[in-house]
């Protein structure tokens, strides 16, 4: 008489393993998913080599193609600048104002347009790009304030389209950050906001005397400012926020040699705004502050000496106070990171 037989001794009618060999840890969350009834029990063995391929970071076909898609918009974004910029270039000579301005902020209309459309903020890819598109609206509408703020201004340049120009950068730089957050959209910001107040100064309002000293006492606020908000989280790239504040803060410091002030204006403010960085490394324990501060210190002292000495320490002279400066705040910072991480 025939009889059914069973599976071989050391064989299982498991479905999960009818498939490759899984690690524990995919086997757990897929035990978990079928005891929750969140998947079918026919599927663990499917379900398995997924989040086994996911653990171990070797499921990237999904996100290549993603990659491939953010790529692709990038380029077809940049494809569409790059050929209104040559038609700009062919016919800007024929155009009257009101054409160029109808243009450019057509331009915008159209990027702002797009990125809206396809704007995700749980999607990062989709954010990315429409991060991107917004920066694009963003140039290209200042541009437009800024060529129709120049025929308005006359043939006498004053500095108000440029004034205008950094101001519009920044305000809808600023708008299109809120709706997609991204690093880009924060230079755009931070450069309409360190452009628009020197051309008001030193162009449009013409002011001599103390103006490079009152542009550093505003870069420095608008340093201290933007680095307040990075730790207050109210940008979402916080480590690229406290990145640009911490740049901002050397412009600053160093603004009043770039125009003929003092220079122990200068070695102060960089010598209070190292010490500064290292208190709020020691606080914050974030490394742009650390970094910031060995940069300053680094650049402080040869400048320093090399101006008090009038230039006579030479060029070796100056190799090597410029390395002995580097080297002793680097073994400073190297102190002070240990012993915040010891602390």
């Amino acid at each position: 008489m025939n009889t059914i037989s069973g599976p071989p001794a050391g064989t299982s009618t498991d479905p999960a393993q009818t498939h490759r060999r899984t690690s524990p840890r995919a086997t757990a969350v897929v035990d978990a998913l079928v005891g929750a009834g969140l998947l079918d029990p026919v599927r663990r063995g499917a379900a398995a080599d997924v989040v086994s391929d996911v653990l171990d970071g070797k499921a990237q076909e999904p996100g290549g193609r993603r990659w491939f898609a953010e790529v692709a918009g990038y380029v077809g974004g940049a494809l569409v600048v790059a050929a209104v910029v040559l038609f700009l270039l062919e016919t800007w000579d024929s155009f009257g104002t009101a054409a160029r301005v109808g243009v450019l902020a057509g331009v915008a209309v159209v990027l702002a347009a797009v990125a809206l459309a396809i704007r995700q903020p749980r999607d990062d890819v989709r954010r990315r790009l429409a991060a991107t598109l917004f920066v694009g609206a963003a140039v290209t509408a200042a541009a437009a304030v800024g060529v129709l703020a120049e025929e308005l201004d006359g043939d006498e340049y004053s500095g108000l389209p440029g004034v205008l120009f950094a101001v519009t950068l920044a305000l809808v730089g600023l708008a299109g950050y809120r709706l997609a957050p991204s690093v880009l959209g924060q230079l755009a910001v931070v450069v309409g906001l360190i452009y628009a107040p020197g051309i008001l100064l030193e162009d449009v309002l013409d002011l001599d005397g103390p103006t490079p000293l009152v542009l550093a006492g505003y870069l420095v606020l608008l340093g201290v400012g933007w680095l307040a908000l990075a730790e207050r989280r109210i940008w979402n790239e916080r480590l690229a926020a406290r990145i640009i504040g911490c740049g901002v803060v050397a412009l600053a410091v160093q603004w009043p040699l770039f125009w003929g002030e003092p220079a122990w204006i200068a070695y102060v403010l960089t010598a209070a705004a190292a010490a500064c960085a290292f208190a709020a490394y020691v606080q914050l324990r974030a490394w742009p502050y650390l970094v910031l501060g060995v940069a300053l210190v680094t650049i402080v002292v040869p400048e320093a000496l090399i101006d008090w000495t009038d230039g006579t320490l030479g060029v070796a002279g100056i190799l090597l106070v410029s390395g002995l400066g580097l080297l002793g705040a680097s073994l400073f910072g190297l102190r002070l990171r240990r012993g915040v991480q010891e602390g």
